[in-house]
């Protein structure tokens, strides 16, 4: 692995990308994945990735340095991902607990405990974001004879085991059957708090609402783990 080259800059202005929330939605799929291989390969770019293809961006870090760089960001493994000019890799940054948040294809990303949480509206200094959320569930093994039972349960990976078997030879467990699924988890930002969004999370960033965070949350039927449905909440409470 590699690090960016750091440069001192002073610090950038934020550039928000105001995205509708409602062209948003989760997504699901299956894949066949070969023993060996990547399992990256086997997914698609727009399931693993956050942006459509690497981009020409920029990453802030804690210490206040930034870093440029054709770069994009793993769903899968929620680290920042870019493209070493000399080799054409593609290789994960050093440093990447250092990062505060990336900002590529006038798309901002926070670094935050459940992952890159993309911007998608700011009032103030309350921001409304989203994390992509992948995970894998191994469905059923296959073999030029037929298939096996699956062997796990549905779990959160970036790599699955070989799979091995004694019955027709090397070919068992050569291929699997996987089933994808990418989330979109709310997100909310204030300060130094981030929280997933709920009603109580409203009510711990925002004290001075509660009142009003209640009765909206009543009259909306507001569904908090849907980011369409919090992301019009949000708009309503803050604009008001």
């Amino acid at each position: 692995m590699r690090i960016f080259n750091n440069l001192l800059i002073k610090p950038a202005v934020l550039a928000f990308a105001i995205l509708c929330p409602l062209a948003l939605s989760a997504q699901s799929g299956e894949v066949s994945y070969s023993k060996g291989q990547d399992l990256t390969d086997a997914l698609s770019d727009t399931a693993v990735f956050a942006l459509p293809e690497f981009s020409d961006g920029r990453v802030y870090f804690k210490n206040m340095s930034t870093s440029s760089a054709v770069l994009n960001i793993s769903n899968l493994e929620q680290r920042v991902k870019f493209i070493d000019p000399a080799t054409g890799d593609t290789l994960d940054v050093a440093n990447e607990d250092d990062i505060k948040y990336v900002i590529a294809a006038n798309k901002t990303f926070y670094k935050t405990k459940f992952g890159y949480a993309q911007v998608l509206k700011y009032i103030g200094d309350a921001f409304f974001c989203f994390v992509k959320d992948l995970t894998v569930e191994e469905q059923q093994a296959m073999t030029s004879y037929g298939r096996l039972p699956a062997t796990s349960t549905a779990k959160k990976v970036n790599a699955l085991p070989d799979m091995s078997g004694t019955n027709n030879g090397s070919d068992v467990g050569k291929y699997l059957d996987l089933k994808y699924d990418i989330t979109l988890r709310p997100i909310l930002i204030r300060g130094n708090k981030v929280l997933l969004s709920s009603k109580k999370a409203y009510t711990k960033l925002f004290p001075d609402k509660k009142e009003q965070i209640k009765s909206l949350a009543d009259q909306e039927k507001t569904d908090f783990n849907d980011v369409g449905s919090s992301y019009e909440f949000f708009n309503k409470l803050l604009e008001q």
